[in-house]
């Protein structure tokens, strides 16, 4: 991105003249989106004057240089957050300046450095209490007078800035990015969105009472499920008790009001006592249909509101709820240490060590612990410096924050009155929410049961569908009677996880330097040490099909000119990534002999995939796939098991590791091999597959504690990191909203891909750090169209297989032949059931079920059931979905969430959206959209299709998310590819209307008010992680 001092901005600038300015001069520009819901914006990197000292501040801001208008700044190690006020100049409601202090005027000692006029340069503005130190706020010389904010010409009425705590963080000449957002609109306050949300409800409750003595009789609310093309009789009786009444029309409103006909009859016409107004309902298509019905009397008007279904009624039967919903409240800050009765019985150590008895614990600080979710605990955090100060004790921050939300989230998983079935030695426990990741159990977890007033500790042993099978101590198993008896269950999560993330990042503040924070000065020297080193490759390809791009990163990666410096393989959706990653490896092991290779990856599934390719090249003798504890060699694909062992002890995990030449596992196993014995400097290349969906702590704690960035052999170099994946899929899974809002849900591979030596230029990515792939491959041009342009700036090539792309381009339910995208528009209910705050929608569960059938049974060809994928971002929606294959005998159709097919593909990928509107509002809010309004999320879904992309969902929410999924329907709508319901996009952002918002303020609530909403609707705080959970660690709680 450019770099512009604020000097070389024009004076007295309008919105429009400083937009066109920056644009001239190429400034690079991004959307920023509205601060605090107002306003759009724009974002240039500028660096300040050489006179501006901003190192005594942590929060600067810079007063609005135009009418209207805010700015904010984005320093390198803060983010300063604008909050804006009600001035002269009618800005919105809450801002960052306020009045001088009492005694505090511009006659003050500090009168010559007020904000300056139109004239004379740059000048300081300082406003501080004598135990503060100085701060200063740049007032631009552009900037007119009567622009400035709050200024009126009179000194006492001037607004100063309102100083926060002064941390030492800046330098002089620091980059900042400056946002100039124009704020359009006013936000209601609290307090007003409650006046509006009361009069909302004033109004409607007026509109639908009986008035002058004529009464209309209540809609039925929710009528039985009416076959599609059957008409569906009502009535709705009226009836006047004083004088007859003219009923001179009835108004049909809504989305759905053609679906519905008045049959009665002709209008006007006169209402005695008691007359009945006959409709008809007549559904086309599947779904929930609302309406408003308007009487229009002569005297007055009176509403009724009707909702009814359309659709399978044996279907509707399958899904519906089973229970009430109960939000389940967790009652972790009322729970007391419990001492354990009997500890469970001992794991299978087999007498060997321990390696991790002198791990320290790394246990959350008292006053850490207290201060979390505490404004003054995040004003005390501070960014990584540049030069590597303070890297760990920022990530330990991150660590402790991260260890007390999953501490809160497995709480929600409590179970009060359990029943335990007795299995010769062991017992079994239902867990409902198990198939769906909510809690996470794996075999060596520990569960806590209390029983008799007494904690026992219950070892798993293994995992089922639905049910955990423990064993305990025997004082448990000969007392407890399984018939009469119950237990309260408290589910616990490892903190082994979290005890190597700590010691791997203060690892990596010591050995990482250049690695972690690479940039111009750090390249210049390792191409100074190597100064005739002749570092080309000869290459003999195993994959001859490899294209330009590929061999290009092979060849660059095999090469490692900048290692230590973190090589990268930047592989879109279908771009043939894993192919070039296993080309990678196989070049490295026969280009550098004695090479050892360590691949990771962050799941199994992934880590999986690599073993499969590379098996074709290497034995069981020099490939080593090696899995954790927790997992059974039966759940290995069989074209792999010779390559791994399960139930090693540690020595035995140990010499597994040393004696191959490549070794594969998943990132969290990798982390722990340092404390297993592995040396440090025993691997010589370090490889993580799908990258970008690991947290930072997990890649570094690997590198830090394996490889030697520091030693410079002639043949073999320094450490070398290969990060393979795309920064525009899913990243690491972060449930803690404060380590989100700090960035640890930003890889290592996407913080270093936005680094400048890593930045495009002329067009050209530097080819000796990263290279993109862009010849994709799996995708029919219809379906990867939009996704392109929206994240890939438009460079990817179809280059597929039209046989397999173009397959279903003529499948007959397109509306469009040759287009295979469809978007089926559809109305449906958000219901819940039972404990589990997981939303569904049984009308998308329906049609999604309805598609796969059709693909099945009624299609020429027919696709296989492995062929089909079903995507959804509702744990619950997908059991519905699933629930419906089964019960018809279809079990090998993968229904899932976004995250578990990344990585993954399917010939059609139907993706049901969930998300609808609630009752007969006519638009649902942004926070509707839950997991579904994500950029990345979206990226995803999307791109997994081969031939056909099926989108099912409600086009008035999903309308809300402007930048994807409006341009998505945009997309469909303009190319024919729309059916179902019809919908008229609105002319204006209702999304920002006060009254619209207010109406949903109590369902907002419903929504957030859970400690993490993530985890607990879809159990997302352990559905990556992949814990070894060794015989000897019992450190299981908080």
């Amino acid at each position: 991105m450019p770099e512009y001092t604020l000097e070389n901005l024009p004076r007295k600038a309008t919105i429009e003249e400083l937009s066109a300015y920056l644009a001239k001069v190429q400034v690079s520009f991004s959307s920023v989106g509205p601060i605090h819901k107002a306003g759009k914006g724009s974002v240039a990197k500028v660096v300040l004057p050489k006179d501006i000292d901003l190192r005594k501040t942590r929060k600067e801001f810079l007063t609005s240089p135009l009418e209207g208008c805010v700015v904010q700044l984005h320093c390198k190690s803060f983010i300063a957050e604008m909050k804006n006020n009600k001035s002269k100049n009618g800005l919105a409601d809450r801002t960052f300046l306020k009045k001088p202090p009492q005694g505090t005027s511009g006659n003050s000692r500090r009168s010559k450095d007020r904000v300056p006029g139109p004239s004379g340069k740059f000048k300081k503005h300082f406003h501080a209490r004598k135990d503060h130190k100085v701060a200063t706020r740049v007032v631009p010389d552009f900037i007119p007078t009567q622009d400035r904010v709050g200024h009126t010409g009179r000194q006492d009425e001037r607004l100063t800035m309102n100083r926060t705590r002064l941390v030492p963080t800046k330098q002089v000449n620091d980059q900042v990015a400056v946002t100039f957002a124009e704020l359009d609109r006013k936000i209601p306050s609290p307090k007003e969105m409650k006046e509006i949300q009361a009069q909302v409800l004033k109004s409607r409750k007026q509109a639908e009472a009986d008035k002058n003595g004529i009464s209309i009789s209540k809609a039925p609310t929710e009528a039985d499920i009416v076959p599609l093309h059957r008409g569906y009789f009502f009535s709705l009786r009226i009836t006047s008790t004083t004088a007859p009444a003219i009923l001179e029309k009835i108004d049909i409103g809504g989305t759905h009001g053609k679906s519905f006909r008045y049959v009665g009859q002709k209008l006007p016409h006169t209402v005695a006592e008691k007359t009945e107004a006959n409709f008809i309902f007549l559904p086309n298509f599947p779904g929930v249909f609302r309406v408003g019905l308007t009487f229009q009397f002569s005297t007055c008007s009176i509403l009724r509101t009707l909702t009814f279904k359309g659709g399978d009624k044996k279907m509707h039967k399958e899904v519906e709820p089973q229970s009430l919903y109960e939000r389940k409240i967790s009652n972790i800050h009322s729970q007391k240490p419990i001492e354990i009765f009997a500890p469970p019985p001992e794991g299978n150590h087999n007498g060997t060590r321990n390696p991790f008895a002198n791990l320290p614990l790394y246990k959350i600080p008292a006053n850490v612990e207290k201060m979390i979710g505490n404004p003054e605990f995040e004003n005390a955090i501070e960014l990584p410096h540049e030069d590597g100060r303070n890297y760990a004790k920022f990530y330990q921050s991150m660590l402790w924050a991260s260890e007390l939300q999953a501490y809160r989230d497995i709480k929600l998983f409590d179970l009060e009155g359990a029943k335990l079935k007795r299995e010769g030695k062991f017992f079994k426990l239902t867990v409902e929410g198990l198939a769906e990741g909510r809690p996470s159990v794996l075999r060596g977890d520990m569960v806590n049961v209390t029983w008799n007033r007494r904690l026992y500790q219950g070892r798993v042993e293994r995992t089922l569908l639905l049910e955990v099978v423990l064993e305990f101590h025997q004082s448990f198993s000969r007392s407890f009677n399984p018939t009469a008896d119950s237990v309260d269950v408290r589910f616990t999560f490892s903190r082994m996880t979290f005890r190597i993330s700590h010691e791997g990042v203060i690892e990596a503040q010591h050995q990482m330097k250049d690695p972690l924070f690479p940039n111009i000065e750090s390249v210049a020297s390792i191409k100074g040490t190597q100064v005739g080193r002749d570092n080309s490759s000869r290459l003999e390809w195993g994959n001859t099909a490899l294209n330009d791009e590929q061999r290009l990163a092979v060849t660059k990666a095999v090469e490692g000119a900048l290692r230590p410096l973190p090589y990268i393989i930047f592989g879109p959706p279908g771009t043939g990534k894993t192919t070039a990653v296993t080309e990678t490896i196989l070049q490295l092991a026969r280009h550098k002999n004695g090479l050892k290779i360590l691949v990771t990856a962050p799941s199994n599934d992934a880590a999986d995939a690599l073993v499969e390719r590379l098996v074709s090249y290497f034995s069981p003798s020099d490939l080593k796939r090696v899995i954790a504890y927790s997992r059974n060699v039966d759940s290995v694909p069989s074209l792999i098991r010779k390559y791994t062992k399960e139930g090693l002890t540690s020595d035995g995990q140990l010499n597994q590791i040393l004696s191959g030449r490549i070794v594969v596992c998943t990132v969290n196993l990798a982390a722990r091999f340092s404390r297993l014995g592995v040396p440090r400097g025993f691997f010589d290349v370090l490889c993580v597959d799908e990258a970008g969906h690991a947290s930072e702590p997990e890649v570094v704690s690997v590198a830090s504690t394996l490889l030697n960035f520091s030693h410079a052999d002639e043949q073999l170099g320094a450490g070398q990191i290969i990060l393979a994946g795309d920064p525009k899929q899913l990243g690491p899974i972060v449930t803690s909203d404060l380590c989100r809002r700090y960035g640890m849900s930003t890889s290592y591979m996407e913080r270093l891909s936005k680094r400048s030596i890593y930045y495009k230029e002329d067009g050209q990515y530097p080819a000796e750090l990263i290279t993109k792939l862009v010849q994709n491959y799996r995708s029919h041009p219809a379906i990867i169209e939009l996704p392109n342009k929206m994240f890939y700036e438009n460079d990817l090539l179809c280059r597929g297989d039209t046989k397999c792309t173009h397959s279903l381009a003529n499948w007959e339910k397109l509306p469009v032949k040759g287009f295979p995208v469809m978007f089926h528009s559809m109305t449906g209910e958000n219901l819940r059931e039972g404990s589990s705050p997981s939303w569904f929608n049984p009308e998308e569960a329906i049609q999604s079920f309805n598609y796969v059938d059709i693909l099945l049974n009624h299609s020429r060809p027919p696709l296989k059931q492995d062929d089909i994928g079903v995507i959804t971002p509702y744990a619950r929606q997908a059991q519905k979905i699933r629930l419906l294959l089964k019960n018809r005998g279809i079990n090998d159709v993968k229904v899932g969430s976004v995250e578990t097919f990344q990585g993954q593909e399917r010939q059609c990928i139907i993706l049901s959206t969930v998300r609808s509107e609630t009752e007969h509002i006519k638009h649902d809010l942004r926070f509707n959209l839950g997991f579904v309004a994500s950029a990345k999320r979206f990226n995803v879904a999307l791109t997994r299709a081969k031939a056909l992309l099926i989108v099912i969902g409600c086009p008035t929410v999903l309308s809300l998310d402007k930048d994807h999924w409006l341009p998505f329907l945009r997309y469909c709508r303009e190319n024919g590819s729309w059916v179902g319901q019809p919908w008229k996009e609105p002319e204006t952002d209702v999304s920002s209307d006060p009254g619209i918002a207010s109406q949903l303020e109590d369902n907002i609530r419903e929504c957030i008010d859970s400690p993490s909403q993530v985890v607990e609707q879809e159990g997302l705080a352990f559905s990556g992680r992949v814990l070894t959970v060794n015989a000897g660690d019992t450190d299981k709680t908080c």
